[in-house]
């Protein structure tokens, strides 16, 4: 079945009970992350088991087609459900989905996991896409960027949360270079509202102006944490340390420098998951809002060369946690950013061999 768009949040929130797979796919990829993370709570709850999550790949059904249908038909001792989460749905795992419902239909197969399958932009004929629209116990859920009103309610809405408003000029400015990645999208908000000091002890409110917009997400010179980012992401050991030090001691924050890199590889990722579905890196680099400064665009497109989606969803998580880490009183957040940044610098380092 078809899941309209606008009935999404809906749908994984509350999913159909009859429904034991879902396709979620399009070309914001974020938001597909979004939902899929979303659904995923539904299934499993708002801190899911992780002995009841499989997480697979394009690449891992490709080698093995038959371990999508094995994933399925195992029963957990230990884990209450069971969910196979299914990341850059391709020809290979159309063809595993085909098997696995052809299967189910027959009854040689029992589902004992629900399953969630994430692809990028799939036209109508796609045969993914027509799977999952045409099985009675499955759904199939189109993720599109944000239109004008979503985008502007969206803004409003994550910024209300953080305890802040905005002025006419800066939702304008927003709704300009905002939009293009769920994703992307809400790590810039999370960043500003950071900037503003919301969630802070003494904090109590405030307005995001014009010139908060342009001082954060303008497409101004490359800074010292730049530089940070571009040497860990490309395993630069000989500069990492010394601009990790130059960064902290001309004022940057060790909040601001995991932020950066938080939203940094949200646009990595995004790009390696249009290059994965056949659109030309230098034009998706192009695309990204805010833009990329023109000076740091090759080291950009070397790192979208080197990071494979799976190996910077990774990275996202360890920065995640190390953000977490360091937002804790009495924190050792010095040593915890360092050690962040140098982490992602030595898997760098290993991609590149």
């Amino acid at each position: 079945m078809k899941i309209k768009p606008q009935d999404g949040d809906r749908f994984t929130r509350a999913p159909d009970p009859n429904i034991e797979a879902t396709l979620i796919y399009g070309p914001d990829q974020g938001l597909v992350r979004e939902r899929s993370n979303r659904l995923t709570k539904a299934i499993l709850g708002e801190d899911p088991d992780p002995m009841g999550l499989v997480e697979l790949t394009e690449s891992d059904v490709k080698s093995d087609p038959a371990r999508l249908a094995d994933e399925i038909a195992a029963i957990s001792m230990l884990a209450d459900k069971r969910l196979v989460r299914l990341r850059d749905g391709g020809e290979a795992s159309a063809k595993a989905m085909d098997s696995v419902f052809k299967s189910l239909e027959d009854g040689s197969l029992v589902a004992e996991a629900f399953v969630i399958v994430e692809a990028g932009a799939l036209t109508p004929r796609a045969k993914l896409r027509t799977l999952f629209e045409k099985s009675k116990k499955s759904a199939a859920l189109a993720c599109y960027q944000d239109d004008k009103r979503g985008l502007q309610d969206l803004i409003a809405s994550d910024l209300s949360a953080a305890g802040l408003k905005v002025t006419p000029d800066a939702m304008a400015q927003l709704m300009e270079v905002l939009g293009q990645d769920r994703g992307i999208t809400r790590s810039e908000l999370d960043k500003l509202a950071l900037y503003k000091g919301a969630g802070t002890k003494d904090f109590t409110g405030d307005t995001v102006t014009f010139e908060d917009v342009e001082a954060l997400l303008g497409s101004g010179d490359v800074g010292y944490v730049d530089i940070v980012i571009d040497a860990a992401l490309l395993g630069d050991f000989e500069n990492l340390d010394r601009e990790l030090a130059n960064a902290l001691s001309s004022g940057s924050t060790t909040a601001q420098m995991i932020r950066n890199l938080s939203t940094h590889l949200e646009r990595l990722y995004f790009v390696r998951s249009q290059k994965n579905n056949g659109r030309n890196v230098t034009s998706s680099i192009k695309g990204l809002r805010p833009p990329i400064f023109f000076k740091r665009e090759g080291s950009f497109q070397a790192q979208v060369n080197r990071w494979p989606a799976s190996r910077l969803e990774a990275a996202m998580r360890m920065t995640l946690e190390t953000e977490i880490e360091c937002r804790k009183t009495g924190a050792p957040d010095v040593a915890l950013c360092s050690h962040a940044f140098m982490a992602i610098a030595a898997q760098a380092r290993r991609l590149n061999r």
